[in-house]
């Protein structure tokens, strides 16, 4: 019962978060998410979470029961996410920047990647599961040609 109850609030949440983000309007270029100082859209939690399970239901063909609990893992993610940020802007705001180890929050990154794709497999199926790797694998080859395209001068590297 208990369980019952815990899914269908998130189906209820997930169902008027979808109905909210229709009715916000649009930046101009059609982008949703506030711009920031430096004129980086920000996107919240909800957006960011919102618009990774569309995504991934495109990939995938979800089932309702699976947009509520795919949601409700890239929600998790991507407040983790959100949180983590927030303390390494926080060092640079004040100056903090030398002992901020790349390397070290890089693999803290890629371990939340890697259990956040774990925590999804459990949803998919094998199809699914399948279609969704073959996808990340896309994301990557494309990543990777655009830093290949970079390397031109265009952009230097991140200090």
């Amino acid at each position: 019962m208990k369980v019952l109850k815990t899914l269908m609030s998130i189906v209820l949440a997930f169902a008027s978060l979808s109905l909210m983000a229709q009715d916000r309007p649009q930046g101009p270029r059609g982008e949703r998410g506030q711009r920031n100082a430096q004129g980086r859209q920000e996107w919240t939690v909800q957006n960011r979470a919102e618009r990774e399970t569309a995504r991934i239901h495109q990939v995938v063909n979800l089932s309702d029961k699976q947009i509520a609990d795919v949601y409700k893992v890239l929600y998790t993610c991507a407040l983790q996410d959100s949180v983590q940020m927030a303390k390494v802007r926080a060092e640079r705001e004040q100056g903090n920047t030398q002992n901020f180890d790349r390397e070290a929050f890089r693999k803290q990154y890629e371990e939340r990647n890697n259990i956040k794709k774990e925590a999804l497999n459990a949803i998919f199926t094998k199809e699914q599961a399948a279609a969704y790797e073959k996808w990340l694998q896309e994301m990557e080859q494309r990543r990777q040609q655009a830093r290949q395209n970079r390397q031109g001068g265009e952009r230097g590297p991140r200090n």
